[in-house]
């Protein structure tokens, strides 16, 4: 089949051959990786990479948008310069916007760039439709139904912002930020963490108001949504386990403090893996890895939403 490709605009990829041994040198362990290529069309700039992921590199590439390409790169290369006005200047546009390019699929192939560890500590709240069945309120307009779900979300908010870097558990960490998970799942901060959280219609704020504002133009059809406030750390090294954070306390303090169910969730970029745990709104273990290691549902492999790669 004939094609025709301008110089340098086509990017192919494909796997080459059969799949290649990769022995771990520390324990021996021998795994199965898949050579993954790529070209640049009629410029002599390729690359390749043994992948554990397998096809999914390939997706990954083939929902890029090129206009979201500048996006890509690191802050210290700066933003993607014009067009040159030279014959060649296209070509090295698209070798810049190539390696900008491998350098998110591979983070994303490896966890979302998950350079830095990160704990969680996610406090949901009641839908709107469901405060208003519980008031036995029909008009989801109705004020007193909004000033209630309105305060709601401001006292977990007011709880997220007690969880800080102040207490000795959470001492090494190096940056602390909020944002506001929106789902209609049940499932919270962990809908955005699952391998099939990339199907599932995940929204993310950076601020209640932003939250409150979408809500209010769009009740109907929102009012459903399970919104939960997110208090995420980053950690440079190790993060705290979910076996210290019990014994330091402060989950349970808070949760006492505010009435409110806390969900924590601690993720080891070192073997890429995630432990969940939650507390009822009276501070004790509810449900989790610190009740039941061995379930999978509380220890697991994320696969990270794209829209949540912000705050990560």
């Amino acid at each position: 089949m004939r094609q025709t490709h301008r110089a340098g605009e086509t990017l192919f990829v494909d796997y080459a051959g059969q799949p290649v041994p990769v022995i771990d040198q520390t324990t021996g362990e021998v795994r199965q990786a898949q050579m993954f290529v790529a070209v640049l069309g009629a410029f002599n700039y390729t690359y390749a990479e043994a992948s554990f992921r397998g096809i999914r590199t390939l997706g990954i590439i083939s929902r890029i948008d090129p206009q979201e390409w500048p996006l890509l790169a690191d802050d210290s290369r700066g933003p993607l310069q014009k067009t040159e006005t030279d014959q060649f200047g296209h070509l090295r546009k698209q070798r810049n916007q190539l390696t900008w390019c491998f350098q998110w699929a591979a983070n994303q192939t490896k966890g979302e760039n998950m350079s830095n560890s990160f704990t969680v500590f996610s406090i949901g709240t009641t839908s709107l439709q469901d405060m208003a069945d519980s008031m036995g309120i029909d008009d989801l307009r109705d004020p007193a139904l909004l000033e209630s779900y309105t305060t709601q979300a401001a006292n977990a908010l007011n709880a997220a912002n007690e969880i800080t870097m102040d207490y000795d558990v959470l001492g090494s960490a190096t940056t602390e930020n909020i944002f506001i998970s929106c789902e209609s799942y049940g499932g919270g901060f962990r809908s955005g963490c699952k391998p099939e959280s990339e199907e599932k219609d995940v929204e993310y704020f950076t601020s209640l108001d932003g939250w409150l504002e979408k809500l209010k133009q769009d009740i109907e059809g929102l009012a459903d949504r399970r919104v939960d406030i997110n208090r995420i750390l980053l950690f440079g090294a190790t993060p705290p386990s979910l076996e210290e954070i019990e014994e330091d306390g402060i989950v349970g303090r808070i949760s006492e403090e505010f009435g409110v169910a806390i969900e924590v969730y601690v993720y080891s970029a070192d073997d890429h893996f995630m432990y969940y745990n939650a507390w009822d709104d009276g501070g004790d273990i509810d449900e989790g890895f610190l009740d039941d290691p061995d379930d999978d549902d509380w220890a697991f492999t994320p696969q990270f939403h794209k829209s949540l790669l912000q705050f990560l």
